[in-house]
């Protein structure tokens, strides 16, 4: 029986808890109603839930995207379908809604990648995790130059903190979770945080390191970080400075489901959920984009509703989209944009606030 039925059991046994309480004039019998927990729960929930509507913006050059940057009066566009003469990157202008650029050339090449798995941009610089070439390319939009910084272990997720610092997260060599590393030293400086397990004895594996994988984000005043949670509800939130980690658990409070016999490898079961699987920080506010959907869908890598907190780690909105997006970005002004793989375009998203 899952973990999930065996609670469900449980709370319909004990409708009725009955918890005493012994005061000075004598023992008062007091009952609490598990049922209406969760009604308070649902209420909290259903007050913070914004339906929402998307207008279209402009339509887009890309079939699949999973990182949409606001930089200005562009907007730069991830490109995850990749072919040869193609392009990582795609620079849009947000007045004329007209392509003006394309970045990171697909190929072997020196300059060019093999493969995106993170990237981002720090300040003026746009970057791209190549696994398959074991390298970081760097761009500076103000030069078009790009710098590459062959590194043997990026593990699963890069962000740069500095032109050329960076928090990656997955590294084979270390069973800590985080490891600052110095790009031009090609030296880790720091590593701290552990790797999440709902078993505090449990032994850092590969398929530990696996049921962690998840992005990281940076706050643009420089000051925290976001890591996701690919297979679960969860994420943290990292303090640069002192390299402490808050946990926070999502609504749904489902943990990483798998299979610890094989420690090669997480063996994915049926139970197994993709959570947080796109997201986009402000100085303000941390956008997570929830799958919910099994690993074995064809949806898994896309969501449809938005969960919105503070740097607290504190709910703020839920907003349900209606249709399946793949990515967002937030502006300046803070209007949500949104990409929709089906027709290909770019959405402003419209709620009461």
């Amino acid at each position: 029986m899952s973990k999930y039925k065996i609670k469900i059991s449980i709370l319909i046994i004990l409708v009725v808890s009955t918890i005493y309480f012994k005061f000075s004039h004598g023992t008062v019998l007091i009952f609490t109603d598990f049922n209406q927990l969760f009604v308070e729960k649902n209420k909290l929930h259903e007050r913070k839930t914004k339906d929402v509507r998307l207008r279209n913006f402009f339509k887009t050059d890309i079939s699949f995207t999973r990182n949409l940057i606001v930089k200005g009066d562009k907007i730069l566009i991830s490109n995850s379908k990749q072919y040869v003469n193609d392009y990582f990157y795609y620079e849009y202008n947000f007045n004329t809604k007209k392509l003006t650029n394309k970045y990171f050339i697909y190929g072997s090449r020196e300059n060019s990648i093999l493969s995106i798995l993170s990237s981002g941009i720090y300040e003026n610089n746009l970057y791209i995790q190549d696994v398959l070439q074991d390298k970081l390319a760097i761009l500076d939009l103000s030069r078009n130059v790009v710098k590459s910084f062959n590194v043997k272990d990026l593990g699963y997720s890069i962000c740069l903190y500095d032109t050329t610092k960076a928090i990656l997260t997955g590294l084979k060599s270390t069973n800590k979770k985080f490891t600052l590393f110095d790009l031009e030293k090609n030296q880790e400086t720091f590593q701290f945080g552990e790797y999440y397990s709902k078993n505090k004895n449990q032994v850092v594996n590969d398929a530990i390191k696996q049921s962690n994988e998840g992005f990281i984000y940076l706050k643009p005043d420089g000051s925290k970080a976001l890591c996701t949670f690919k297979f679960s509800d969860q994420f943290e939130i990292i303090n640069i400075e002192d390299r402490s980690i808050k946990l926070v658990q999502g609504y749904h409070k489902f943990e990483p489901a798998f299979l610890n016999e094989i420690t090669s490898f997480m063996q994915r079961t049926e139970e197994t959920r993709f959570g947080f699987i796109n997201a986009y920080v402000t100085d303000d506010f941390i956008y997570l984009l929830f799958s919910g959907e099994r690993h074995d869908t064809d949806r898994k890598n896309l969501g449809n509703t938005i969960y919105i907190y503070n740097w607290n780690g504190e709910l703020s909105k839920i907003l349900k989209l209606g249709s399946f997006i793949s990515a967002l970005t937030v502006t300046d002004s803070q209007k949500i944009i949104v990409f929709d793989p089906i027709d290909k375009y770019l959405k402003y998203i419209e709620y009461e606030k």
